[in-house]
């Protein structure tokens, strides 16, 4: 069994050289079609981050089952967070969602149920999924969301509570 298992691992790593000699040739050979099919289409965090402005950031979003990691890249760092998702996220956003785009509640004047609601929402929201991050943007956020995170209107959370008398709808 010993020299079964020699002779198979002699054999792969035989192939793989093939392998990489083949892919070689078509890189030098097929310069387009290599790039076109086996060349990542996508920039990795490092690229990411080397595009980036000195005073810009992504923070990307992955939603999984009951956590949300957030990744931010800057042009110098990178940070992984995660966040524990309340069960009732997805209904909290979809209310929030009604609070903005209902005539009758965006209509609401200041003090009514419908506005310390939305205010109450949208400073939830925030605190849960921005304010983690902040200390980690140097300036603009480029915003990518995943799940029920896409259909949340990033630009009305809150940052900060209203003050007496302020008008809400403008917030």
């Amino acid at each position: 069994k010993g020299d079964e298992k020699s002779q198979l691992q002699k054999q792969l790593a035989q192939r793989q050289n093939e392998r990489e000699q083949l892919m070689a040739t078509l890189k030098e050979e097929y310069p387009s079609f290599y790039h076109q099919r086996f060349e990542r289409l996508f920039p990795n965090a490092a690229l990411l981050r080397k595009s980036l402005p000195s005073d810009a950031a992504i923070l990307t979003f992955t939603w999984q089952d009951t956590v949300i990691y957030g990744l931010v890249l800057t042009d110098n760092k990178e940070r992984l967070r995660r966040i524990i998702v309340p069960d009732s996220l997805t209904s909290i956003i979809k209310n929030y969602r009604f609070l903005i785009t209902d005539k009758s509640a965006r209509d609401a004047i200041w003090g009514s149920i419908q506005s310390q609601e939305f205010v109450q929402q949208a400073r939830y929201l925030y605190k849960l999924l921005i304010e983690p991050f902040e200390d980690l943007f140097p300036g603009r956020v480029l915003l990518i969301p995943d799940g029920v995170l896409a259909y949340l209107p990033f630009d009305c959370l809150l940052t900060r509570d209203p003050k007496q008398g302020e008008a809400w709808s403008s917030l």
